[in-house]
């Protein structure tokens, strides 16, 4: 019966734990080196007075749009609201609303222009991101 206790004891404050940590957002996993650093993307990184900014423009790169679209889709999940625009053929825009690290106003913005062209922005209150 202690057995049965310790066990019942310990998933509970595995659940516990598995609930209080803070889901990663997998648009903030696009802001790498290689990525930052590659030809085909220009990145601006501002950080003042509490307030966080990143943007990664790809020119020219189909693979990285793909990967910032499996991107947008997995935080869509997470997100408490979805504004979408469609112009044209092929221009896209998403912006979404994520509760994040305890703030819910994080905005992460998406513009696809084309299957090679795209953008993408992360702004939010500097202390949801620590």
């Amino acid at each position: 019966m202690k057995k049965y206790l310790l066990v019942a004891l310990l998933v509970c404050m595995g659940t516990a734990v598995c609930f209080a940590a803070k889901p990663k957002m997998a648009c903030e996993s696009l802001f790498v080196e290689s990525l930052i650093r590659n030809e085909k993307t220009d990145v601006s990184i501002i950080t003042s007075n509490g307030n966080y900014f990143r943007s990664l423009t790809v020119s020219g790169d189909k693979k990285i749009v793909d990967k910032i679209v499996g991107a947008i889709e997995a935080d869509r999940k997470i997100a408490s609201s979805v504004v979408e625009t469609f112009e044209g053929k092929e221009s896209y825009k998403m912006i979404l609303t994520i509760p994040y690290g305890g703030y819910e106003g994080i905005s992460v913005g998406f513009d696809k222009y084309s299957d090679t062209d795209a953008r993408i922005f992360i702004s939010g209150p500097v202390d949801a991101f620590k």
